[in-house]
């Protein structure tokens, strides 16, 4: 039998909700979205960080640079990445050299903020996950 066995049924509960709603999940508290222009354009191209190492910020387009990024955000690995580091990759307008094929996830949604609130999202999915991950206790089997 697994001593705290609650708390991890409580834990795991909590990580299902968040991580199967994760659309839907606010921006992280101290998260800023830095919007240049009166009329923003919420379509990108290609995300990326102002320098390497620089992982407080990440420039979302010409218009929009997202500030104050918890580094910690980044310890949330999924497949050997940050899912932030995925969502930056994956997200841009790509054209295959072969086919001459042109995959833009601006056409995904009908909705023009849907990848900066995914974004968004993410970091604070990673953000929970960490916190809920160093709630649990230590793993340990009683026996009975």
């Amino acid at each position: 039998m697994l001593k705290n066995k609650e708390k991890y049924v409580e834990i795991g509960s909590m990580l299902a909700e968040l991580h199967l709603n994760y659309e839907n999940q606010p921006s992280w508290s101290d998260v800023e979205v830095v919007i240049s222009s009166d009329t923003p354009n919420y379509r990108v191209t290609k995300m990326k960080h102002p320098k390497k190492g620089d992982l407080d910020t990440i420039i979302y387009n010409e218009h929009i640079t997202i500030t104050n990024i918890p580094e910690k955000a980044y310890d949330y690995v999924v497949n050997g990445r940050p899912a932030i580091e995925w969502i930056i990759d994956q997200y841009r307008v790509k054209t295959d050299k072969k086919s001459g094929i042109t995959d833009d996830p601006n056409e995904f949604s009908d909705d023009p903020k849907y990848i900066l609130n995914l974004l968004l999202s993410i970091i604070t999915v990673s953000m929970r996950t960490l916190e809920l991950i160093d709630e649990l206790p230590e793993f340990e089997v009683i026996e009975s």
